[in-house]
């Protein structure tokens, strides 16, 4: 029987014992997939629902670093701005968790995105 790959170590040790990640990975970490799942979220403007913006703005992001990202100022095509702000946050606050993630949706109040999280996620441990 072969050794397994590094990357399926890697894969394996991310994961707890119910194959759910921890939610103290960092967001550098987060597979593209459950990234992706979140940014569908964040995109969709709806009334009285915060978005990526809100979001941006929990975390400190620059507002005009924000205004950069927002499709309807007319300087940039449509795209994911969600994934700009993910992308902002891996490299300028690479220690990012999933928990602060959490944290930040439960206090916007965004159920899909908690949703989102605790399907692929276990809780903290302390």
């Amino acid at each position: 029987m072969s050794e397994p790959s590094y990357q399926t170590k890697k894969i394996a040790e991310s994961q707890t014992n119910n194959g759910k990640r921890s939610r103290d990975e960092t967001l550098a970490q987060m597979p593209i997939d459950i990234r992706q799942e979140i940014e569908l979220c964040l995109d969709v403007e709806a009334p009285a629902a915060s978005n990526w913006q809100h979001f941006a703005e929990k975390f400190n992001i620059r507002k005009d670093v924000i205004r950069n990202w927002d499709s309807r100022n007319g300087k940039v095509a449509a795209f994911s701005a969600s994934a700009y702000m993910f992308d902002h946050l891996k490299a300028e606050q690479p220690d990012l968790t999933v928990n602060d993630l959490w944290e930040v949706a439960m206090d916007q109040k965004r159920k899909d995105v908690v949703r989102v999280i605790d399907k692929h996620y276990d809780q903290m441990l302390c």
